[in-house]
C-alpha cells in the first residue's frame, strides 16, 4: 500500500512535469523577443524589481517580493530565472491538486483525472508560463500547497506557507478562511474560530510589515514622474493605487461596467466546461460549494479592485477542480469505465486547450460539452451491450 502511494507520487510528479514541458513548448512567452512586451504591462515592474534589488515604490507591485527577489539570485539571465521559477511552481501546483484529489476522491483514477484536468484550466497554467514574470505561478503553488495542508492538517507547514504568500501575493492569503471552513464539522466551532484567528495572525502581520516597511509612492508627482512609462501605470492610464481611489474610483467603475460578458469571462471563459460540470453534483456542490465560498467571494471580489477579470479569479482552480471531476462523477453514475472515462476526458480536454491557445473560443467549450455528451452516450451503449449478452 505504501509502495503503491510512493508510485503515484512520482507518477504525479512525472505527469505534471510532462503537461507543463508540453504547455510550454506550445505557449507563446512574453519574452524581451515578443510583440507585447514594450507595452505597460505588469511584467515590467517585476522585471525592474528584480534588477534594482526590490528598489521600486509602486503599489501593489512593490510589496510582492519574493518571486522578484528569487530572480535576482538565480544564477542564468533574469528572463531564465522567471521562467525558471514559474515552470517548477506549475509542476508542483500540478502535485497539490493531486494529492487533494486523493484526499477528497479517495481514488487514485479520479485524482490523476483532477490533475490533468487542472492543467486544462488555461489562466490557471497556460498563462503564468505566458506571462512568467508575473507571482501568479509561484502564488498557485501556495494556494494549492496551503488548502492540502489544511486538509491533511499539518498546521506548521500551513503556516510557513502562509507566511511565504504573504510576501508573494496578497491573494494567497484567501486561502486563510479555508482553515476553518474546510475541517470545522458544525456552523459554529469556538475552539477552530480560535484557531484559525491564531494561526492567521502571523502571515497577516507579515503582510502588514511589509506594506510598513516598503513605502509606496504611487501619489508621489515627483517620484512618479521619475519613472518610465511601463513602470509608473498600476490601472489603465493610473498610477494611484490607495483605499480611497479603490473604493470611490475604481470599483465603481468597474461595477457600472459589469455586464454579460464579464460574467461569462469570469465564469465558463476563464474555467471552461468545469464551471458548468461544478453543478452536476448537488451533494459535492452543497458540501464544497459552502466550505468554498469565502475563498471564492474573496477571489471574485478582486474583479472590482483589479483588471485583467478572468487571470485574477483564475486563482480558484482548486474548488473548480474538485466540483467539475465530482459532477462528472455523478453524471456517468454507475455507468461502467466511469472513472476511466473520465480520466479519458480530462486528457483531451487539456490537448484541446494545449492547442488552442490562451484566449480560446467559445467554440472550444461547445467542443467540450460535445464530448461529455458523446462519451455518456457510449457508457450507455456499452451497459446496454453488456445486458443483452448476459
Amino acid at each position: 500500500m505504501i509502495s503503491k502511494k510512493i508510485n503515484n507520487e512520482y507518477l504525479a510528479i512525472l505527469i505534471s512535469f510532462s503537461l507543463t514541458t508540453l504547455i510550454y513548448l506550445n505557449t507563446d512567452l512574453l519574452d524581451y523577443y515578443h510583440s507585447n512586451f514594450p507595452k505597460p504591462w505588469d511584467h515590467h515592474k517585476y522585471l525592474y524589481m528584480a534588477i534594482s534589488q526590490l528598489d521600486f515604490h509602486i503599489a501593489p507591485f512593490c510589496w510582492r517580493i519574493l518571486v522578484p527577489f528569487l530572480a535576482s539570485i538565480l544564477p542564468f539571465e533574469l528572463s531564465v530565472n522567471f521562467q525558471f521559477i514559474s515552470f517548477i511552481s506549475l509542476i508542483f501546483t500540478g502535485y497539490f491538486v493531486f494529492k487533494i484529489g486523493e484526499k477528497i476522491f479517495n481514488d487514485s483514477t479520479l485524482a490523476f483525472a483532477m490533475l490533468i484536468s487542472f492543467y486544462s484550466l488555461s489562466f490557471s497554467t497556460k498563462f503564468v508560463i505566458h506571462d512568467f514574470w508575473l507571482p501568479d505561478a509561484f502564488a498557485n503553488m501556495l494556494i494549492a500547497a496551503g488548502i492540502y495542508y489544511i486538509i491533511i492538517k499539518k498546521d506548521q507547514f500551513f503556516l510557513i506557507v502562509m507566511i511565504i504568500g504573504a510576501i508573494t501575493k496578497e491573494s494567497v492569503l484567501f486561502t486563510l478562511p479555508l482553515y476553518y471552513t474546510l475541517r470545522t464539522k458544525k456552523f459554529f466551532d469556538k475552539r477552530l474560530l480560535k484557531q484559525t484567528i491564531l494561526i492567521s495572525l502571523i502571515p497577516l502581520l507579515v503582510l502588514l510589515f511589509v506594506r510598513i516597511i516598503i513605502l509606496p509612492l504611487n501619489s508621489s508627482e515627483e517620484y512618479v514622474s521619475s519613472l518610465p512609462e511601463q513602470l509608473k501605470l498600476v490601472h489603465f492610464d493610473s498610477s494611484d493605487y490607495n483605499l480611497d481611489y479603490l473604493i470611490n474610483e475604481f470599483a465603481p467603475k468597474r461595477i457600472s461596467e459589469f455586464s454579460f460578458e464579464t460574467l461569462h469571462r469570469i465564469t465558463i471563459y476563464t474555467f471552461t466546461i468545469h464551471f458548468l460540470l461544478s453543478f452536476l453534483n448537488f451533494r459535492m456542490l452543497k458540501v464544497y460549494g459552502s466550505r468554498f465560498s469565502i475563498f471564492l467571494l474573496l477571489s471574485y471580489l478582486q474583479i472590482f479592485f483589479a483588471i485583467n477579470d478572468d487571470r485574477l479569479v483564475a486563482i480558484a482552480f482548486v474548488p473548480f477542480s474538485v466540483l467539475s471531476i465530482a459532477g462528472l462523477a455523478k453524471f456517468f453514475g454507475p455507468l461502467p469505465f466511469r472513472n476511466y472515462s473520465i480520466l479519458i476526458l480530462s486528457i483531451i480536454f487539456f490537448l484541446m486547450v494545449l492547442f488552442s491557445g490562451i484566449y480560446y473560443g467559445n467554440w472550444l467549450i461547445i467542443r467540450e460539452v460535445f464530448l461529455v455528451v458523446f462519451a455518456y452516450g457510449l457508457l450507455k451503449l456499452v451497459k446496454w451491450l453488456g445486458k443483452l449478452r448476459v
